[in-house]
């Protein structure tokens, strides 16, 4: 059964309904031929709406018809076409008081909150930042083919668990990978949060990001030291020297 994964806070409201719905063969400049939308392609499955608070009011009205009628109407198209779907909604908003802010429509809101799962934050469930910290360390050291797993130091883990991560799980992510690629030994040291989360450490880590991907099927011999920069007269250095 298909499943399809939506992120509404990327899809411009313009787009939206040509998106979720599809569009018929000369609906709009540019549509040279038709296209199935996302719900249809769902069909027998599931679409999950990521940050459905995104959403527009406009196209919240037409998700709560396609909800309540179980069929979408194609940009263009005479007819409808039903569906199968099962829905899935996620958001980091509170959704109640979006609806009393007004950016959320009530009935929608009613009609989506059939079973609600309510995620804490990964401060109120420091027993899941081990697992979490293996499983993101697992990732990274794949990206940048890793001969060998690398140890986590007992401050390390200890470090991470004591964070009160306000940016959740993705900076827990973003820390753990920062620490994969920076770490020249065999082992995961300390390293503040805080300071691995600063604003300043930001292009540090796009960089990193540049360079695992530069180093893509290459064997790494050398990165910069943790910090910010690399070190006075470092540079990392790969295998063959003389690869693209």
């Amino acid at each position: 059964m298909p499943f399809i994964s939506v992120n509404c806070g990327a899809i411009t409201e313009t787009l939206m309904e040509a998106e979720l719905f599809g569009y018929e063969r000369g609906a709009f400049t540019g549509a040279h031929q038709r296209r199935k939308g996302l719900f249809a392609a769902a069909h027998n499955g599931t679409i999950f709406l990521d940050e459905i608070a995104e959403m527009s009011t406009a196209s919240q009205v037409k998700l709560l018809r396609v909800l309540q009628e179980g069929a979408v109407r194609p940009v263009g198209a005479h007819s409808e076409i039903q569906i199968d779907v099962r829905v899935i909604a996620a958001t980091n908003r509170n959704l109640a008081r979006e609806v009393s802010a007004g950016r959320f429509r009530e009935d929608l809101f009613y009609r989506i909150a059939v079973l609600a799962i309510n995620t804490p934050p990964l401060r109120d469930r420091k027993s899941d930042i081990p697992l979490l910290m293996q499983y993101f360390q697992q990732q990274a050291e794949q990206k940048i083919k890793s001969p060998m797993p690398r140890k986590v130091e007992d401050d390390a883990v200890d470090a991470l668990v004591d964070y009160s991560w306000p940016g959740n799980v993705r900076q827990l992510r973003h820390v753990v990978e920062k620490l994969v690629v920076g770490t020249l030994g065999d082992s995961l040291i300390n390293q503040d949060p805080k300071t691995a989360w600063a604003p300043e450490a930001d292009a540090y880590n796009q960089r990193y990001r540049r360079a695992t991907r530069s180093f893509a099927g290459c064997q790494v011999l050398e990165f910069p030291s943790a910090g910010y920069a690399p070190a006075p007269g470092r540079q990392a250095s790969r295998f063959p020297p003389n690869a693209g």
